[in-house]
This record gives structure tokens, C-alpha cells and sequence, in this order.
């Protein structure tokens, strides 16, 4: 068993169309969806305008992007936020996104625009000058440059944006994009809840004391009520109710739009036929290691 998951070069010859294992691996090889989200986080502080922000969103070429991935058979769906339905209780979908379009949404991304020349004047010269910009971070490798070009084209295509990348070394990627001093307007990211509860995502993301950061939103006029609602939801103890209340926090996280969702996404495993008692263990998001036997 390798501890890296099947190369995409791989997938074709061990999983169907549809994504399940082929007779060949029937028994040895799985395709789960991981406890991880995918998304782009929005540094506030370098782009304070919410229409900006719900350009870029709809102005995507999500299904270009999944398609670089695997396509939604490996890839994984959309992600409608930062908590993944994995999580039960503490998710719920979210709303007002009525407008997303997998292949990107030129009339709203442009209607969000138009709003921006209004709301935002500066944020909107930024985004629209060649020489300027609009700059996403992202780790060097040669998978994110085609991802970058597909994110270029359709910005320009679809809501008239220039975007730029700023390739970082992929070693030192989140070192560099967790400096506030140095962080682009976006940063590719991904996280994943250490338990089964999101108190270990919503503050960690989106408060200014949290672990990852990235929106650096608490310059944000909505932050305060954001922080108090956090807050409570951290203190309280019934745990139906906690739910709730994360839940309706991911949704205020959307609406303020502090991150462009990515994926709900999936691995890819497989293992030697001499191995037995394998599973996806969906907590630690990897196989139950101390279940694996030698047959």
C-alpha cells in the first residue's frame, strides 16, 4: 500500500467511467470522499468588495477545473462553503447561490461587476487594469499552471477581470501565503476538520485568532457580528444546537463571500491483494492503518 493516492495517469486502469473499482481491483481499491474542502480564500484586506468578490465566484470555469482534476467521478462536487456534508450535523447547504453555473456565469459575473464601478471604484480599477490585477497564489506545479490558465481566461472572458499568479514554491507555500504581509488578494488552500465537529473549521478559518487565517477579514464590517455568533457557537454545549449554529455560520461566511468554494473532494486508494481488513477511515481521512492485516 502506498501512502500517496493513484496518479490521475493511473485512474483510467483501475476505476470505470463512473468511478468505481474494475473487476481487477474490485477488492482492493476505493474512490471516498475525504474530509477535505478545497477553496480559493479571499484576503479581504487586499479586495474589501463583496460584488468583486461574487464576480470571481460566478465568473469561474468550475467545470474546466474539475475536468483538470479527474472530472466529478474523482474530483469530487461542488462545495457550497467551508463545511463539507460529511459533517452532519453542522452542515446544511447553503443558499443564494442560485446563480453559480459550472461552466461560469458571465451575465451575473458582469452584473456584479457593474455594481462594483458604483460600490467599490478602486477595487474595481484594480481588478480591471492589465497592469494591475487581481493576484491568486498558488503552489508551483505544473497541474496549477494549466489550472491557472483556465481560471485566466474565464476571469477576462467572463467578468471583463486580469488575473495574475504568483507561483510559490511548493514546499514553502503555506508559509508563504500564512505571512499577512506577503498573502496575494486569493490563495489556493484546503482544509479539513481535526474532529467531527466544525469548532475545528469556522473559527479556525475565519477569525483572527484561528489557526489558517487566510481571509484576513476582520477589517470586514460584518466581522464583529461574525465573531460574536463564533463565539456562542463555541460555548455552547448542546450539541444539536451547536450544529445549527455552525451551519448558519458557514452561510454567513458565503454571503460575505470570504472564500470561493472549490470541491467537496474524493481520494483514490489501492492496495497489494496480500493485504486484508482495509477501510477508509473518513475521521483521519486515510485507511484504518492498525485495521490492515498480512493475509
Amino acid at each position: 500500500m502506498s501512502l500517496d493516492a493513484v496518479l490521475p495517469t493511473n485512474l483510467p486502469t483501475v476505476f470505470d467511467d463512473a468511478g468505481k473499482p474494475k473487476a481487477a481491483f474490485k477488492d482492493r481499491a476505493l474512490n471516498v470522499y475525504d474530509p477535505y474542502v478545497t477553496y480559493s480564500a479571499v484576503n479581504v484586506k487586499k479586495l474589501p468588495c463583496l460584488d468583486i468578490r461574487k464576480a470571481i465566484y460566478y465568473a469561474r470555469d468550475y467545470a474546466g477545473l474539475i475536468q483538470l482534476g479527474g472530472g466529478a467521478a474523482f474530483g469530487g462536487d461542488p462545495a457550497d462553503g467551508a463545511i463539507k456534508p460529511l459533517m452532519g450535523l453542522d452542515y446544511a447547504k447553503v443558499t443564494g447561490l442560485d446563480e453559480f453555473k459550472p461552466e461560469g456565469n458571465p451575465e451575473a459575473a458582469k452584473k456584479y461587476m457593474d455594481a462594483a464601478k458604483t460600490a467599490c471604484p478602486d477595487v474595481y480599477a484594480k481588478a480591471t487594469d492589465p497592469k494591475r490585477g487581481i493576484y491568486f497564489d498558488f503552489a508551483d506545479t505544473d497541474t496549477n499552471k494549466k489550472a491557472a490558465a483556465i481560471w485566466i481566461d474565464s476571469m477576462k472572458k467572463n467578468a471583463g477581470i486580469t488575473m495574475k499568479f504568483n507561483y510559490i514554491e511548493a514546499g514553502s507555500y503555506y508559509a508563504v501565503v500564512l505571512d499577512q504581509t506577503k498573502q496575494g488578494d486569493l490563495s489556493r488552500a484546503g482544509w479539513a476538520p481535526d474532529w467531527a465537529n466544525a469548532s475545528t473549521v469556522i473559527p479556525e478559518l475565519f477569525t483572527e485568532a484561528g489557526g489558517f487565517p487566510m481571509s484576513q477579514n476582520w477589517g470586514d464590517p460584518a466581522y464583529k457580528a461574525f465573531k460574536e455568533k463564533s463565539d456562542a457557537a463555541l460555548a455552547e454545549p448542546d450539541r444539536k444546537k451547536q450544529g445549527k449554529m455552525w451551519a448558519e455560520l458557514n452561510q454567513y461566511v458565503m454571503d460575505q463571500m470570504w472564500i470561493i468554494p472549490g470541491v467537496f473532494s474524493k481520494t483514490q486508494e489501492i492496495w497489494g491483494s496480500g493485504l486484508g481488513g482495509v477501510y477508509f477511515w473518513e475521521p483521519q481521512g486515510a485507511p484504518s492503518f492498525g485495521d490492515i492485516y498480512i493475509k
